[in-house]
């Protein structure tokens, strides 16, 4: 039993996995294997050790860094999670995403980490710090039914007529 984890593992690291993205403009899958990250028809250079969090939401994180003893908080059923090192070292973040979602990274002293690269669909980010922290969100879609629409267009139009009658009554009033 023990023989099949290791060799189920080890499959795992060869062949790669997939990412999952599930949001409003869709679901997709991007594949990790060897270093390379394949979205679509693009392949992205991801590390080798990259760790994955938050699979299965709107964005899911490939995070790397060069120091072992970093700590990770992930932030429970949210696309967003927080990097603490005890002293300061490189950090790689790429964020795969739904093309709605916005993603934002800021380092330990709370400045926002701009990408590197990316498309609509996937940001790079790479900074050397303390702490990173990412959060990713939705931008938000303002919709306003049909019906609304048309009653807001009544409500103006019965308030302009109101007024050019208040209009003509005071005018008749003023000049007699």
């Amino acid at each position: 039993m023990k023989s099949f984890i290791v060799l189920l593992a080890l499959s795992m690291l060869v062949l790669g996995y997939t990412v999952t993205v599930v949001g409003p403009s869709g679901n997709f899958t991007a594949k990790l294997h060897d270093g390379k990250l394949e979205i679509g028809n693009k392949t992205v250079d991801v590390p080798k050790g990259a760790t994955s969090i938050s699979n299965n939401t709107y964005t899911v994180y490939l995070v790397d860094y060069m120091d072992t003893n970093c700590q990770i908080i992930r932030v429970p059923n949210k696309p967003e999670f927080w990097i603490g090192c005890p002293k300061g070292t490189e950090i790689v973040v790429v964020a795969v995403k739904d093309p709605q979602a916005r993603v934002v990274c800021r380092d330990n002293l709370k400045r926002e980490v701009k990408p590197e690269g990316g498309e609509s669909n996937y940001a790079i980010y790479r900074v050397n710090a303390l702490s990173v922290e990412c959060k990713s969100e939705l931008s938000p879609v303002v919709t306003m039914p049909t019906q609304i629409v048309a009653v807001l267009a009544g409500v103006h139009a019965a308030l302009l007529g109101a007024t050019a009658v208040l209009t003509i009554l005071m005018l008749k009033r003023a000049f007699k």
